[in-house]
């Protein structure tokens, strides 16, 4: 599973540039030693596994992403409205809406994705 943040493409008159919107994509993994010996590797060397995310896990990533060290600085004189496109389970949304207004933002706007919604199909 995987977290990832995107913004509007928008014109950034300070670095005199486009910015194109794609703000990151975090995975939810781990890395942890082998614990047998295979063709392929000896035992102990570390293995990438996928996280199992359930609220704790998803409030953690979420709040380290949006802290103000790890925030692009493009993001600070704008970052007072976010809009959510999240299909997520309303306890996540609730947990992701603390989370922001606690770093500093001001309104932020839950809204329905839409199946194939050009709108927000912009990772592709």
């Amino acid at each position: 599973m995987f977290l990832a943040a995107v913004a509007r493409p928008r014109y950034d008159h300070h670095l005199k540039r486009m910015f194109d919107g794609k703000l990151g994509i975090w995975p939810f993994v781990k890395r942890i030693p082998a614990t047998r010996n295979s063709k392929n590797r000896p035992k102990g060397t570390l293995v990438t596994t996928p996280l199992n995310v359930d609220a704790k896990v998803y409030t953690a990533r979420f709040s380290t992403m949006s802290s103000p060290q790890s925030r692009p600085s493009f993001l600070v004189p704008v970052c007072n409205v976010v809009f959510s496109s999240n299909k997520t389970t309303q306890a996540r949304t609730e947990l992701c809406r603390r989370v922001l207004v606690a770093n500093g933002v001001q309104s932020i706007g839950i809204a329905d994705q839409l199946p194939n919604s050009p709108d927000f199909n912009v990772l592709v």
